[in-house]
Parts: C-alpha cells; structure tokens; sequence
C-alpha cells in the first residue's frame, strides 16, 4: 500500500523537485491502519479485564490529546497569513515604493493583491530596484526558491533586509517580507519614526 508513495518520493528527490506535504495524501489511511493495528497490538496483549476497563478507555483518552496537540499546534496560526503580510507593507510603504512578489508568493498574490508586481528574473529585480528608492519583496517557501530560483534568492539575501516574517502552519511556507533601500536614497524623518514604531 506505501509502494507508490515511496516510489513518488523517489522520483522527487531524483527530479530534485520541491515535496510539499500535499503530495503524500493518499498515504494517510495507510497511517491511519497502521495506527489503529498497533495500538489492537499492544491492547491484546494486556488481561482482558485490564484491556476493557482501562486499556481501551486509555487508548481513546491518548487520541484526544494527541488530537488537542495537533490542532493546537497546527492551526494556531493560518495556513499562510499572505494577507498579514499584505497589510504590514501596506501600513509602512510610502510614496514612491515598489512592491515584488517572487516565487510561489507571486503565484498566490495574484489573488491576494491583483496589483502587486510579480517576477522570477534578477534582471527584472534589479530594474525596478534601479526605478524606486524602496523596494518591498515577499516570497514563501525558501525551500522552493534554493531549488528553482537560486540566483534570485541570492541577490535578495545580498541585497535586501528581511524586515518581518509571518508564520504558518505550511511547513516551510512563511511569508517572509524584505524590503530594500537604495543605497544613495536619503532616509527621512517620517522613515525613521515609521521604522521605531514598526519595532515596538
């Protein structure tokens, strides 16, 4: 039953593909059977009263809170706040300012923020830095980025400063937000007092 998903994960990492959790779905009612025949296992081999007055009770007491973990840890944040991390650059952007979304984060604010410019190519990156004092840059899943996009996320990481990141329960998919100052731009006063006020 496991066969083909192992097989697909094989073929992924040989492909050198991005693995997203998504792709293993069909994996869970194995899992699901798995647990439910190990936990008959260690119930059968307890007496039969201690089995039925305590091993079963304990057994669904134990899914309960293993159930209260994992939603408490899982969905204490959104799947992916793309639109927390909209209003956080909409609140500091100024004038003038340019805003980029690359990667698969350009890929979902095509829907979350229609107006947002989107890019995958460096050269495009560095002209519209050219044209803007600042330049805000959001991107998820750096995973993906180091796979398919190493150029790009070199010259963020060289040049930009990671200003906020925004947690989720997508494994690896934060949205992180970037934002670049030209180096010859002067910083003004309102600048100055906006980004004290963005650290408290």
């Amino acid at each position: 039953m496991l066969l083909p998903e192992l097989l697909m994960l094989a073929a992924i990492l040989g492909l050198g593909v991005a693995v997203f959790p998504r792709f293993f779905l069909f994996a869970l009612p194995v899992a699901f059977l798995l647990c439910a025949r190990g936990t008959m296992a260690v119930l059968s081999r307890l007496p039969p009263v201690m089995a039925d007055r305590a091993g079963y009770p304990a057994a669904v007491a134990g899914m309960i809170v293993i159930s209260l973990f994992m939603l408490g840890t899982w969905w204490r944040y959104p799947k992916q706040d793309y639109t927390g991390a909209r209003r956080f650059v909409e609140q500091r952007e100024a004038a003038g300012d340019a805003v980029v979304a690359v990667g698969i984060a350009g890929e979902a604010y095509r829907y979350y923020w229609p107006e947002i410019e989107i890019t995958n190519r460096v050269s495009e990156l560095h002209d519209i830095e050219a044209h803007h004092r600042r330049v805000w840059l959001l991107y998820a899943f750096r995973r993906d980025m180091e796979q398919r996009r190493p150029k790009l996320l070199r010259r963020i990481e060289d040049e930009f400063v990671q200003e906020r990141e925004f947690p989720g329960m997508v494994g690896d998919g934060q949205v992180r937000v970037w934002l670049r100052v030209r180096p010859d731009a002067q910083v003004s006063l309102a600048d100055v007092v906006r980004a004290a006020g963005a650290g408290e």
